[in-house]
């Protein structure tokens, strides 16, 4: 599997890392259905794809279900999905103004972690990027950096 990416300048004199580069993915101009999915997980398995669409459509309903109760969800080779709160910037000074009112819920996920050899070296990645490889967009150039500050 190959990723691929392209560089970029940073042009935002303000910032620490001004005017150095960083790589960017570069990615296909669509999402993938689940339909698609699907399809892919059918070609893997000896499972019929609608069997694998009912799962699919449902694992979203599966893991709501379990967040609400208060529960962590794992799914193996993928990572864990649990309930993250958001409270207002600043907090409360008093205690009983924070209320069940006051706090927004989202979901959390937390990638599995597997460990990857990279020559002599040894290092953490995600279980699904593990075998991703990744591949300069050659003809890509990146935008000329805003210009220089005058120097006083």
């Amino acid at each position: 599997m190959s990723q691929k990416f392209k560089k970029l300048r940073n042009t935002n004199s303000k910032s620490e890392s001004y005017n150095k580069f960083y790589a960017k993915c570069v990615y296909e101009r669509k999402h993938i259905t689940t339909r698609e999915l699907a399809t892919f997980i059918q070609a893997q398995a000896s499972v019929k794809r609608s069997d694998c669409l009912a799962v699919l459509d449902e694992l979203g309903n599966a893991i709501t279900h379990y967040l609400g109760l208060g529960h962590k969800v794992r799914i193996d080779n993928v990572g864990i999905f649990k309930c993250g709160l958001r409270n207002k910037k600043g907090g409360f000074v008093n205690s009983e103004d924070l209320t069940a009112d006051t706090i927004t819920p989202h979901v959390l996920f937390l990638p599995e972690y597997t460990k990857v050899k990279a020559g002599d070296k040894t290092r953490s990645a995600t279980a699904m990027t593990a075998d991703i490889t990744f591949e300069e967009i050659p003809d890509y150039e990146s935008p000329d950096p805003k210009p220089e500050p005058p120097t006083p």
